[in-house]
């Protein structure tokens, strides 16, 4: 699979994701939000929590599900960049949810998503968790 491919199949993933959150009442505050700590493919609000989404696309479930392909250093940049985003905006949200949205794409009909809302939590150095 070429470069050019895996960041057009992303796109379309990020794009149906999107609207599976719109259509469920999620605002979307910001797409491709990237700081100097790392990129959040969505940004998303619901009454006054905020949603840092990251978004797994495939084609198959030849490189395994989606929601399982986010590691733990992935986790860590997105935390990383979440509290960038919060102290850069200072936006103070009742609720942080760190979440994952799986897409898989299928020629045999429409695109299959997963939804994991608090896919992983954050604590920070004084033991506070997300």
């Amino acid at each position: 699979m070429t470069s050019v491919y895996k960041k057009f199949l992303g796109e379309q993933g990020e794009c149906a994701a999107m609207d599976y959150l719109i259509q469920r009442g999620y605002r979307i505050r910001k797409h491709h939000w990237r700081s100097r700590l790392g990129e959040i493919d969505i940004i998303a609000i619901k009454r006054r929590a905020i949603y840092f989404i990251e978004v797994k696309t495939r084609r198959s479930a030849a490189y395994g599900e989606p929601l399982a392909a986010i590691s733990t250093w992935q986790r860590k940049r997105i935390i990383q960049s979440a509290l960038g985003y919060l102290s850069q905006t200072g936006f103070e949200p009742e609720e942080i949810h760190f979440s994952v949205i799986g897409i898989r794409f299928s020629e045999a009909g429409p695109a299959q998503i997963s939804f994991l809302e608090d896919a992983f939590e954050a604590e920070d150095s004084n033991g506070f968790l997300f």
